[in-house]
């Protein structure tokens, strides 16, 4: 009778612990997923890091380039003797640029810089015109130049490229820019990489007009009065991978009279109108994306929009339908809608984070089991 007792308790206890454990399991997961939701949604805001105030710059040609950066011991020529402006504080005050450079192919290095206040608003009523010239930093005809750390906010345009190749826009803070933030124009062989756009009353990141083989990867692009990312007007062979571009008023990511790029592992979700959209555009491969709660499609091909693969995507929960394919000879397949076996509703992607969430689970049951039997075996 007493080892029943015993066995009975021994059991209840072990009981016990098994809830909490799963309990725990539970929590750690539930704060992962939250932790990521509210990393990837919310809206930055930074301390300015600048530390001189400096009237707007503007720079034409090498010689202007090598005399502003003299004294500095860098003469340009490669990345290790690039020249360097970092660490000022521009207001434009409204008219034009903050810094303007043109016909440089100097290798330079702009870093730490906060800029605001560019541009002017009867520009607003002209939008054909595409005055990229009123920017926070306008680059025009320039090769090797990398912005990088910049707070680039409450200007016309933000970061503008035009005519620019073998350049690299990283790790910058563009916000509430009143046409757009991030910006090409006829610019190739381009890295936009890990910035931030977010508020700008068009798209976080635009390629127009000719602008080619370039890279956008790794930005977290939402709340934009429009689009996220949006490649318009020819604009071909250009990788778009790894990006958040959700919460827009538009569409995530939007390809018009754009051919032959790739687009994945992209989280273009909680769009007001689709996730990923394509008019008249052929031959894209879009694969590994996340486009889910989006209004009315995840993912759209418009009448003319022909010959591109659509596949291994995760396509859930989007208020009219998930994929909506109006052109022809497109290759749709093994899209997840999350209602096969492998999801059945359940899980609604970002499956790194739910793995995370296993891994933690795992790691508390392993910690128990090693308590307890240290416990057993003093």
């Amino acid at each position: 009778m007493k080892n029943n007792k015993y066995n009975l308790k021994h059991k209840t206890n072990l009981l016990r612990k098994t809830i909490c454990i799963l309990f725990l399991g539970a929590f750690l997961n539930s704060f992962v997923f939250s932790w990521y939701q509210v990393e990837t949604n919310y809206t930055y805001i930074s301390d300015p890091v600048a530390s001189v105030s400096h009237s707007p710059i503007s720079i034409d040609g090498n010689a202007a380039l090598d005399a502003f950066c003299s004294g500095k011991g860098t003469d340009g020529l490669s990345w290790d003797t690039a020249h360097v402006i970092e660490d000022l504080e521009i207001d434009a005050g409204g008219v034009g640029c903050g810094m303007d450079i043109r016909n440089t192919d100097r290798f330079l290095i702009i870093r730490r810089c906060t800029i605001i206040n560019s541009g002017n608003e009867r520009y607003l009523v002209a939008v054909v015109s595409y005055r990229l010239g009123d920017s926070g930093i306008f680059l025009d005809s320039v090769k090797n130049v990398k912005i990088t750390e910049c707070d680039v906010n409450y200007n016309f345009y933000g970061i503008a490229l035009k005519d620019g190749s073998y350049n690299i826009i990283s790790d910058n803070i563009v916000s509430n820019n009143r046409r757009g933030g991030i910006c090409t124009d006829n610019s190739n062989y381009n890295i936009i990489s890990d910035n931030k756009a977010m508020n700008d009353s068009n798209a976080g990141i635009s390629l127009s007009y000719f602008s080619n083989y370039n890279t956008i990867s790794g930005n977290i692009v939402l709340h934009n009065g429009e689009h996220g990312i949006w490649l318009v007007f020819d604009c071909c062979n250009n990788i778009i991978s790894g990006n958040n571009a959700s919460h827009n008023e538009d569409f995530g990511i939007k390809l018009c009279y754009s051919d032959n790029n790739t687009l994945s592992g992209n989280n273009a979700s909680y769009n007001d109108l689709y996730g990923i959209f394509l008019r008249y555009s052929v031959n894209n491969t879009l694969s590994g994306n996340y486009a889910s709660y989006n209004s009315p499609y995840g993912i759209g091909l418009s009448e003319e929009s022909d010959n591109n693969e659509v596949y291994q995507n995760i396509v859930c929960y989007n208020e009219q339908g998930n994929i909506n394919d109006l052109g022809s000879d497109n290759d749709i397949h093994d899209n997840d809608d999350c209602t096969g076996a492998a999801t059945d509703g359940v899980i609604p992607g970002y499956p790194f984070v739910w793995m995370l969430g296993f891994i933690l689970f795992g790691l508390t049951v392993s910690l128990y089991v090693v308590l307890k039997r240290r416990k057993n075996n003093p």
